[in-house]
């Protein structure tokens, strides 16, 4: 339609479309970091995009749907129907622990870095620190390169809202020392076999980054698996209880006999 000067004649439809797309991008988000698996996605954007739809037609705005604030009653829908944290979330995850990793180790890192650095520019092997020192700066770099990448990563998912979160910290505990130990010998393995020449240089760290990235992502596969789902209920197809009830009716206990009063008086004048 266009006006009497020919300019076309603005609607109020465009708004409300708008504020469709931004709910469902929203939604979109909220979901991603609360891990809801991409398909699962899907289906609740569809029913979301159904009740948006259902109410624009009945004329109310978009926001009655899911109230002021979105992002609680999204978390909400998809914990109700036990779709969050059930993505495995790599993207996220490896970056976090590798970063942790790197971080809790930085002392020994930088401490074999000057031993190295002094070494060369003196010509003899130098060592900058003495016993109990290394053995400290060891004992607590192997802590912190674990409990780093352990929170580093629970916060994260815990600020996404995923259920999850805790179960992940968990199995992190103990995957990330069994890939430090694994990354270390599969590390040594590949530098052995070209001889620890220059060439396996750039293969080790490729080698070692490839197993701890594996034991991550192995700790979240667990951490979905068997963690109990957000309603206290385990992960498992329940049977139905009508499966269990007996087949046959079951017989109606037999009726008491009637009662007898235990005395009943003579009748007439036989008193």
């Amino acid at each position: 339609m266009t006006t009497p000067t020919g300019h076309p004649l603005s609607t109020t439809s465009s708004a409300p479309d708008v504020e469709h797309a931004r709910v469902l991008r929203e939604a979109t988000r909220v979901w991603r970091r609360a891990g809801v698996r991409s398909a699962d996605r899907h289906g609740l954007l569809a029913e979301l995009d159904a009740e948006v739809r259902a109410a624009r037609e009945n004329g109310a705005p978009v926001v009655s749907v899911l109230g002021d604030d979105a992002t609680p009653t999204l978390r909400a829908w998809a914990l109700e129907r036990d779709l969050a944290g059930r993505a495995t979330r790599a993207g996220v995850l490896v970056p976090v622990a590798l970063a942790g990793v790197l971080l809790g180790a930085v002392t020994l890192l930088a401490s074999l870095l000057e031993d190295v650095l002094s070494t060369l520019s003196k010509g003899t092997t130098y060592y900058n620190t003495s016993g109990g020192l290394v053995l400290t700066i060891y004992a607590s770099s192997a802590v912190l390169s674990v409990l780093v990448p352990v929170l580093g990563c629970w916060a994260v998912l815990h600020a996404g809202g995923d259920p999850r979160a805790g179960a992940t910290a968990r199995r992190l505990a103990w995957a990330l020392p069994a890939g430090e130990v694994a990354a270390t010998a599969l590390g040594v393995t590949t530098a052995a076999l070209t001889g620890f020449s220059y060439a396996a240089l750039p293969v080790v760290p490729v080698v070692v980054l490839a197993t701890m990235a594996a034991a991550v992502v192995f700790a979240r596969k667990m951490a979905v698996k068997r963690h109990p789902a957000p309603d206290g209920t385990c992960d498992v197809v329940q049977t139905s209880s009508a499966s269990v009830l007996p087949t046959q009716p079951i017989a109606a206990p037999p009726s008491p006999p009637p009662f007898t009063p235990p005395f009943t008086p003579p009748s007439g004048n036989s008193w």
